[in-house]
């Protein structure tokens, strides 16, 4: 299982530490480009796949649970997942 294989898998299972940069990366793997916005607001643009609006977690790296429920929710009706 490839690297971004297994941090797919972990963003499946909601784990409590999932880190920004992860989501970074996993993002990149389904063709996701970030904008910055204003302040901590970012957006996953996909020409695609769509748009999904967060906030860069701040101080701490570690993604809150329902922004993976976001995330997964748009991969999921993307059929992406």
């Amino acid at each position: 299982m490839s690297k971004i294989e297994k941090l797919i898998v972990k963003l499946q299972s909601h784990p409590k530490g999932f880190t920004w940069d992860e989501l970074i990366r996993v993002m990149k793997h389904f063709d996701f480009v970030m904008n910055t916005g204003k302040g901590s607001r970012r957006a996953f643009v996909s020409k695609t796949n769509g748009i999904i609006f967060l906030h860069e977690p701040y101080p701490t790296k570690i993604i809150k649970p329902y922004q993976i429920k976001t995330v997964l929710q748009h991969l999921r009706k993307e059929e992406l997942l």
